[in-house]
């Protein structure tokens, strides 16, 4: 419809009768000033957001048969229906409608214009029944409310039970706190400590309000203290949390403390970050002892690369860990192709395997050490006898770790015995 046509002095805004349009799914996209007051709206603004389809028509069948007319024979005129006010009140209307279509046909939305026929409806039956029917939705309403009140009354045990619940949880989670052995904190959106349990006293010999208005960076080693608060950043301008973020503080006395971080978002009711809560758990005796393993691996692994004799350390699929270089010179296969290839089926022959296969399975159900002479194969397809001595690695539970095998070449021996 022309812009100038509903123009607040048009004939759009002046006719006693209603003009509308609505989406194809009931949305009311535009209506004459008497069709909002014949519905008892105060502006269309308040009317725009009520669905035709689901609370104009007090029959949805009126309102199905007269879509299904529109479709069949593109308008209907005189089509008589019963709409609802804003109030609940029944407005009897004589209807002209029809469909726009896109090009391709499809329904794009309804246009129409609505006269009240509720004076010529009524007789005095009507009214008669007309009453009825009010007092029938005076007293749903009425209904209604008592069991809005009922649902009210209702809410208010709900919510008292919940705010002594959240009491509890308070007490509870003031008490682990309180007792746990992890320092809790929070910090606001400037990275200022603003709460800290307790037991950072223990952890880093300081007391809470010691650090309060500080920032986690003025306890960090130098050395790491770039990095994190690079880390920081990203981590805060994303509004993400972070978990395990590894990091050394420096105890009041001076020592290092080994810390584990791990903190979560909390935002404001907008949605504005407003800061980070999170928990630090003292790694330093972990940490030590991670420390003097890898420095004991370390000196292992080079014993084995020294070893007079091969090693060959398998996982439970016979798929290789690890392969010192005495196993690179037996078999001449080197410790990178023996890692990626399935070296097994390679340096075992065929008609030795299910021999080798049974020694496996009896080192995996617990029988061990083994031993056993086996016919082996090179990379250059020679055919050597091996010496092989089988154990494991397990878990203090006893789960296999992997299986380790000491193995010796024997060939010249075994020949030598035979001459």
């Amino acid at each position: 419809m022309p812009e100038d046509f509903i123009s607040s002095d048009s004939i759009f805004h002046k006719l006693p009768v209603g003009i509308y349009r609505i989406s194809a799914d009931g949305k009311i996209l535009m209506a004459n000033p008497f069709l909002v007051s014949m519905l008892g709206f105060s502006s269309f603004d308040e009317l725009k957001n009520r669905n035709i389809e689901k609370v104009i028509f007090q029959d949805q069948a009126d309102r199905l048969k007269l879509k299904e007319r529109i479709e069949n024979e593109g308008e209907v005129t005189g089509f008589e229906s019963v709409w609802l006010r804003k109030n609940h009140t029944m407005v009897h209307v004589s209807e002209f409608a029809r469909a726009v279509r896109n090009a391709k046909g499809k329904i794009i939305y309804y246009e129409g214009i609505v006269e009240d026929i509720t004076q010529r409806k009524f007789n005095s039956a009507d009214i008669k029944n007309y009453k009825l029917s009010l007092e029938k939705i005076v007293k749903e309403r009425i209904d209604d409310l008592r069991k809005t009140n009922l649902l009210l009354k209702r809410e208010i045990r709900l919510r008292k039970k919940t705010e002594e619940k959240l009491t509890r949880y308070y007490l509870q989670y003031q008490a682990l706190v309180e007792n746990t052995s992890d320092w809790i904190w929070e910090i606001d959106k400037n990275g200022l400590y603003t709460f800290s349990s307790s037991n950072i006293e223990e952890i880093l010999g300081y007391y809470p309000q010691e650090i309060l208005g500080k920032t986690p960076f003025d306890f960090i080693v130098p050395e790491e203290k770039t990095y994190i608060q690079q880390y920081f950043n990203n981590v805060a301008e994303a509004s993400i949390s972070f978990k395990n973020l590894f990091n050394t503080l420096v105890h009041k006395n001076g020592k290092l403390v080994f810390m584990e971080t791990s903190g979560v978002p909390f935002f404001d009711t907008d949605g504005n970050l407003m800061g980070y809560r999170g928990i630090d758990r003292d790694i330093t005796e972990q940490h030590l002892a991670l420390q003097a393993l890898k420095k004991t691996e370390q000196k292992l692994s080079q014993h084995v690369k020294l070893m007079p004799i091969g090693y060959i350390e398998w996982d439970l699929n016979k798929e290789v860990i690890d392969w010192n270089p005495v196993a690179s010179k037996i078999f001449g296969y080197s410790k990178t192709e023996a890692l990626r290839e399935k070296i097994f089926d390679k340096i075992i022959l065929n008609d030795v395997l299910s021999e080798f296969d049974s020694i496996w399975e009896r080192i995996i159900s617990g029988e061990e050490p083994l031993h056993g002479i086996i016919k082996n194969r090179t990379k250059n397809g020679l055919t050597i006898t091996c010496e092989w001595f089988l154990t494991t690695i397990r878990e203090p539970g006893g789960k296999i770790l992997a299986i380790t095998t000491l193995v010796n070449e024997i060939t010249n021996h075994e020949r030598s015995l035979a001459n």
